[in-house]
C-alpha cells in the first residue's frame, strides 16, 4: 500500500482496456468501498459492443473508484457521469481523472437514489 495523502491509505487497480489500458486508478481504503473486479469489468464490456460504447454517455452510480466510468471513457464513450456520496472518495476520483487528463466527465458528490429521483435537464 502507498500513502495518497496524510490520512488516506490507498491501493490501486488497473484499467483493463482501451486508450487508458494499464493506467492505475487509486482507490481509497474506506469501509464499504469494493471496486468492481477486473473479471467483472472485462465481462461487462465484452457484453456491450464497442460500437455501442462509442455512442454512449455512461452513468456510474455508486462510482467509488470510478473504474466502470473510466473504463467506458477508455473505450471511447462520449462522456461519463460519476455519482458518489462519500466526499473523500469523490476527491480521490477527481484526482484520478485529473492525473489521467480525462475531460469529458462530471463528478457529483451526492446520494445516488435522491439524484436519480430528481428531474434532469440536459445530462
Amino acid at each position: 500500500m502507498k500513502k495518497f495523502s496524510k490520512n488516506l491509505k490507498t491501493t490501486s487497480i488497473k484499467v483493463i482496456g482501451g486508450k487508458y489500458k494499464k493506467s492505475s486508478i487509486s482507490v481509497v481504503n474506506t469501509k464499504g468501498l469494493r471496486p468492481t473486479t477486473n473479471y467483472i469489468r472485462e465481462t461487462l464490456f465484452n457484453w456491450i459492443s464497442s460500437e455501442k460504447i462509442k455512442k454512449s454517455h455512461c452513468l456510474d452510480c455508486y462510482s467509488g473508484s470510478g473504474a466502470l466510468g473510466i473504463e467506458a471513457i477508455s473505450r471511447y464513450a462520449l462522456s461519463s457521469t460519476f455519482l458518489e456520496i462519500q466526499k473523500k472518495v469523490t476527491l480521490t476520483l477527481k484526482k484520478n481523472l485529473t492525473r489521467l487528463a480525462i475531460k469529458n466527465v462530471h463528478v457529483i458528490n451526492t446520494n445516488t437514489l435522491k439524484w436519480l429521483k430528481k428531474p434532469k435537464k440536459n445530462l
